[in-house]
């Protein structure tokens, strides 16, 4: 939820959820995660967690995620549950980016607005969430700024991700390149994702009476999504 932080402050309107059917955070041994579901408030995982083995949850971070996390919104959210119109959805990992594909594959068509699903993937770790998460603002950012979204985005992913491939400062974060175009629900349309080199178009008129109609928001009004199930701090 890093980056859900970060774009906050800088003006965005953003949303962050998981994926996965229940929240997971790391626990005593990988085979023993913590897990909770999405009706847990954080304040409520960070009682437990703390109850459980305040040294082991303070060194291995996951007390000062919670932290943030609370202070940002109460609790997780799951994005299959969610219908809201975005103008651009991140994901912080291939996988979740199939995940959100293949739910906004299966909602019916009923406009033609348009959102672009983009995937940057980080490892997921502290340090390289925090870079992550200003590499994804700044991203938001060049997005933002331009005059023809759909039309220019192609060409400016490309030059972002020449840029940060050659930046130190952009770590285990990348920029995969595909883009295709679908029609989804609830304005959800002309789907525009990035992972691999090679487009396909399909092309939908929106039913009578339907209009494509964006909120008073900022120009880019942003959704996050992290690991399956988990609020991991790049989303």
């Amino acid at each position: 939820m890093e980056a859900h932080n970060i774009l906050s402050k800088r003006g965005f309107s953003v949303r962050s959820f998981g994926t996965g059917t229940h929240v997971k955070l790391p626990g005593p041994a990988p085979d023993k995660p913590n897990v909770y579901d999405f009706k847990t408030t954080y304040d409520q995982m960070y009682s437990d967690l703390l109850r459980k083995d305040k040294e082991l949850y303070t060194q291995n971070g996951i007390l000062h995620m919670l932290d943030r996390n609370k202070r940002i919104k109460p609790r997780p959210e799951r994005f299959q549950n969610c219908k809201d119109v975005f103008d651009l959805i991140l994901t912080c990992e291939e996988r979740v980016y199939d995940q959100v594909i293949e739910d906004l594959n299966s909602r019916e068509q009923e406009t033609c607005q348009p959102v672009h699903v983009i995937n940057v993937d980080i490892q997921d770790n502290h340090e390289e969430a925090t870079l992550g998460a200003f590499l994804i603002c700044e991203l938001c950012q060049c997005i933002q700024h331009t005059e023809d979204m759909e039309n220019e985005i192609d060409e400016l992913l490309q030059e972002f991700e020449e840029k940060s491939a050659g930046s130190d400062a952009v770590g285990a974060a990348s920029l995969p390149a595909r883009a295709w175009v679908a029609c989804w629900k609830a304005g959800l349309a002309r789907l525009l994702a990035l992972t691999r080199r090679r487009r396909r178009r399909r092309r939908c008129s929106p039913p009578d009476g339907a209009a494509a109609r964006r909120d008073a928001q900022p120009a880019v009004r942003v959704r996050l999504g992290a690991s399956p199930g988990s609020p991991r701090a790049p989303a």
